[in-house]
């Protein structure tokens, strides 16, 4: 699968057309790839995907996030505000907690890195975080159904790219081309001897 920073881009452009339908998104349609990065948005967007008790205690409501913090970069150090760890922590904490109840049905669900994501601005995270705000928006958050639907009114060009880059969907595919293949796969003779056998 391409990872190129042109199609991640566009990738993250439809992710933001689309979560932007949801009800008190921090996000607008016309919003940049880089409001993903953005720890403030995506602890509101949790809070709308998530559940209430994914969070830890008293971080649902957390003040916390009330500021965007910046990382300060030098030739041999980065500097990172002491609230931007506390924030990750928050952020990478609930969302591991959300997607462990729903183990036994999204495999190997991909690893985010949120220091990565938030400090680095690393753009393979930002794939990682939009394949998984497809997962949580359409299979695992209490608001999946409405998720669903608003992606029938994107357009062809985002709805395209959302499913090239949906793991659910790709891994149902797998499953449906391996039990294919399992129905395809000739019976050695020894199967076939101990088949007339047992008849």
């Amino acid at each position: 699968m391409e990872s190129s920073l042109p199609i991640i881009n566009q990738l993250a452009t439809a992710v933001i057309h689309w979560l932007s339908e949801f009800q008190d998104s921090p996000l607008k349609a016309e919003d940049d790839p880089s409001s993903l990065t953005d720890a403030v948005v995506l602890f509101k967007l949790f809070r709308i995907l998530l559940n209430k008790e994914d969070f830890k205690h008293d971080t649902f409501d957390s003040p916390l996030f009330t500021t965007s913090y910046k990382a300060t970069t030098s030739n041999t150090s980065i500097e990172v505000p002491l609230p931007s760890w506390s924030q990750i922590d928050v952020l990478s904490s609930s969302l591991v907690a959300h997607l462990k109840k729903h183990a036994s049905l999204v495999n190997h669900p991909p690893r985010l890195d949120f220091y990565k994501l938030i400090i680095m601005k690393d753009t393979e995270s930002l794939k990682v975080l939009c394949q998984i705000l497809i997962i949580l928006g359409t299979f695992s958050s209490r608001l999946a159904s409405r998720g669903q639907a608003f992606i029938e009114f994107l357009s062809e060009e985002d709805r395209i790219i959302l499913k090239r880059f949906d793991i659910l969907q790709q891994e149902s595919s797998y499953t449906a081309q391996k039990q294919r293949f399992e129905s395809l796969t000739p019976i050695s003779p020894n199967q076939a001897q101990t088949s007339r056998d047992k008849s």
